[in-house]
């Protein structure tokens, strides 16, 4: 499948979801207040908050606990 088929399918979606999260990421990392990264719920569960950081943030942040076991409850 290639072009338009393979689009319309869905074979490149995730090459779209990756064009318009690399774009949202430059814009928040080049916004005058220069965050350090964001958080945002993840898409398989709503009460899931996810964190993704910026180089930037490396000496901003530090570990305070580490869960090994994510299937734990």
């Amino acid at each position: 499948m290639t072009g338009a088929t393979a689009f319309s399918n869905g074979a490149f979606a995730w090459r779209a979801a990756y064009d318009a999260s690399q774009t949202w990421s430059k814009a928040v990392f080049d916004h005058p207040l220069r965050p350090d990264g964001i958080a945002y719920y993840a898409r398989h569960d709503d009460e899931g908050l996810c964190y993704g950081s910026f180089d930037r943030a490396r000496g901003s942040a530090r570990e305070i606990d580490r869960t090994t076991d994510l299937d734990q409850d």
